[in-house]
């Protein structure tokens, strides 16, 4: 099938087997430079396209990610986030089942990939909104992962209406906007100029609220306000600390599942 979209460059993976499902599609703004990047991945039954774009002098990088059953050898997203730079964001069909993403039963490597998740101090936008449902079920098959860079300004809301197949979308929304503050700033020179030239110390202040007044219009007099932009920072916790994060959910999680000596004093 063929697909335009006006004012939109499209980056299509056709899969070559004939197996069911796969394939990808980027659709990007033609005014945002953008390419693609060539992984070059071990052999596997994973598929993986990833563009990198060019907005506002910043670069980022997508992946679009599918895995059929969850094949997620520790080799296989090593060497995919070898091969790209921070800041990124993967979205896919992970088919990952595991008690962490809300479901009872783990899948073939579910473990394994959450380590990894970990060890590469990556970020899960959504651990709790089901992305896919069937007759009798819903599970969390659908996944984003970002690098730690960005994750503080991340939103995401998981679309109502699953366009006519059993996956509900993911809007994901990156807002690093310089928000404009005003502040007031005093000129401390110009504060003492403006008494020497009005003599305060030959004035004769009545009372308190006579001087109070005097030192109010004297500060407002010298006073200007100042319009800047600001960024809120990346916390200072967002690298090392969250990889301490992960490590903590991942012996609970441990815990909680392998009721063995081994694992409860690790």
């Amino acid at each position: 099938m063929n697909f335009h979209f006006q004012k939109k460059i499209i980056y299509r993976k056709d899969r070559e087997s004939s197996s069911r499902g796969g394939g990808f599609l980027i659709a990007v703004g033609r005014k945002i430079s953008s390419h693609i990047i060539n992984l070059q991945l071990p052999s596997s039954s994973n598929e993986a396209q990833a563009i990198k774009v060019f907005f506002h002098h910043s670069e980022f990088t997508i992946v679009n990610l599918y895995s059929p059953s969850c094949c997620f050898e520790v080799v296989w997203p090593n060497n995919l986030l070898s091969q790209i730079s921070q800041p990124y964001i993967i979205v896919g069909d992970f088919n990952i089942r595991h008690p962490a993403l809300g479901v009872q039963n783990a899948s073939t490597n579910g473990e394994l990939f959450l380590d990894c998740v970990i060890e590469n101090n990556l970020n899960m936008i959504n651990m709790s909104i089901p992305t896919h449902f069937t007759a009798t079920s819903t599970s969390l098959l659908n996944l984003a992962i970002t690098s730690p860079d960005i994750f503080p300004y991340i939103t995401f809301q998981v679309h109502s209406d699953p366009m006519e197949s059993g996956h509900f979308p993911i809007i994901t929304f990156i807002n690093k906007k310089k928000n404009k503050c005003s502040r007031k700033k005093m000129n401390w020179k110009e504060v003492g100029d403006y008494l020497n030239d009005h003599k305060i110390g030959g004035k004769d202040f009545q009372d308190y609220n006579n001087f109070e007044g005097f030192c109010k219009k004297t500060l407002n007099e010298c006073t200007s306000v100042v319009t800047a932009s600001t960024q809120p920072t990346t916390p200072w916790w967002n690298s090392k600390w969250n990889y301490l994060l992960g490590q903590k959910r991942k012996m609970l999680r441990l815990a909680h599942f392998h009721f063995s000596l081994s694992h409860w004093l690790k």
